[in-house]
């Protein structure tokens, strides 16, 4: 798993970690594998300018997850509320069935190491 980097979606000093069309990009992947519909209910999310917007959401945390410097998949919690929150993950095609467990257990390992409510690991 050590070539799996897990990057959090953050504003760090006013600037996000990501520029908004690196995360639009990432919707455009769930759309080309067919699996947007699968991962969001499309009244909620169903285009590029929702999908940025709703992981703007102050209830939501998106891990971007890497390998080889190409973005795989993601992960975002959702509904925290004190010392719990609903993980969710989404991976692209292109990983299932050879890597979609260490991905998964890194967005885990990653969420599990934050240490305090700022989220920061």
């Amino acid at each position: 798993m050590k070539d799996i980097t897990i990057v959090g979606y953050v504003e760090i000093d006013g600037v996000r970690t990501f520029p908004d069309e690196t995360v639009m990009a990432i919707w455009d992947q769930l759309v080309l594998d067919s699996t947007s519909h699968i991962v969001f209910e499309p009244e909620v999310v169903n285009s590029r300018e929702s999908f940025m917007t709703y992981m703007k959401q102050p209830g939501n945390l998106l891990a971007v997850t890497i390998i080889n410097n190409q973005i795989v998949g993601f992960g975002w919690l959702s509904h925290m509320v004190k010392n719990h929150a609903f993980g969710n993950y989404a991976f692209f095609k292109s990983t299932w069935g050879k890597r979609t467990h260490d991905l998964g257990q890194a967005l885990l390992d990653y969420w599990f190491d934050f240490k305090d409510e700022n989220h920061t690991p």
